[in-house]
C-alpha cells in the first residue's frame, strides 16, 4: 500500500467518522449535559484513536478496527495489542468528560425543555373534545 493510498483511506475514514459524530451530536442534543459529553467524547475517542497495523509494518490505522481484525484473524489474546490502548484512551476521555463542569446555560436549556411555559393569568385553557 502506498502512502497516498493510506492518506486517502484516512481521509475517507475520518470523513465518515465525522459524519457519525455529527449525527450523534444531533441525537444527544436533549440529553443531560454530563451524559451527552461522555457519549460524544467516548465515541470520538473510539473512532479516531490510531494504532499500528502490525509489529512489522509501520502504518497507523484506527485502533478499533485493528483490534477487531486482530480478534477475528488471530483470536482474543491478540486483541489486547490494540484493545488496551483503545480502552485507556476511551477511559481518559470519559474521565475528562465527567470531570468538566456543566455550564449554567446548558443546564437551563435542559430544564426549560422539560417544564412547559406558564400561561398568562386570566387566560383559560382551551378544551379539546375527544374525537371518534
Amino acid at each position: 500500500m502506498t502512502s497516498s493510498q493510506i492518506f486517502w483511506g484516512w481521509g475517507v475514514y475520518l470523513t465518515g467518522a465525522l459524519a457519525c459524530i455529527l449525527a450523534l451530536w444531533w441525537i444527544t442534543g436533549s440529553v443531560n449535559p454530563r451524559i451527552r459529553r461522555l457519549l460524544r467524547m467516548g465515541t470520538t475517542a473510539l473512532l479516531v484513536t490510531p494504532w499500528w497495523h502490525s509489529a512489522e509494518v509501520n502504518i497507523l490505522m484506527p485502533a478499533l478496527w485493528v483490534m477487531l481484525f486482530d480478534g477475528v484473524s488471530h483470536g482474543f489474546p491478540e486483541m489486547a495489542r490494540a484493545g488496551l490502548p483503545l480502552v485507556a484512551a476511551t477511559a481518559v476521555s470519559g474521565l475528562i468528560a465527567t470531570s468538566l463542569p456543566v455550564s449554567e446555560k446548558s443546564a437551563k436549556k435542559i430544564r426549560s425543555a422539560e417544564t412547559p411555559e406558564p400561561k398568562p393569568e386570566g387566560q383559560t385553557e382551551e378544551r379539546q373534545e375527544p374525537t371518534l
